[in-house]
């Protein structure tokens, strides 16, 4: 799976991946299992839903 994202959104990542002693990959995986832990639910448009 390769995503693109904006060089600011990288640079944050990275900086915020190094403080945790990670690397960008693996934080970027542990936001994503976060985010299907949490079990929160969106519809089509990307538009939260409860």
């Amino acid at each position: 799976m390769t995503i693109r994202v904006p060089q600011e959104l990288q640079k944050k990542l990275s900086e915020e991946a190094k403080k945790r002693g990670q690397t960008r990959n693996g934080l970027v995986l542990q936001i994503l299992w976060g985010f299907l832990e949490k079990g929160e639910k969106w519809n089509e448009r990307g538009n939260y839903r409860d």
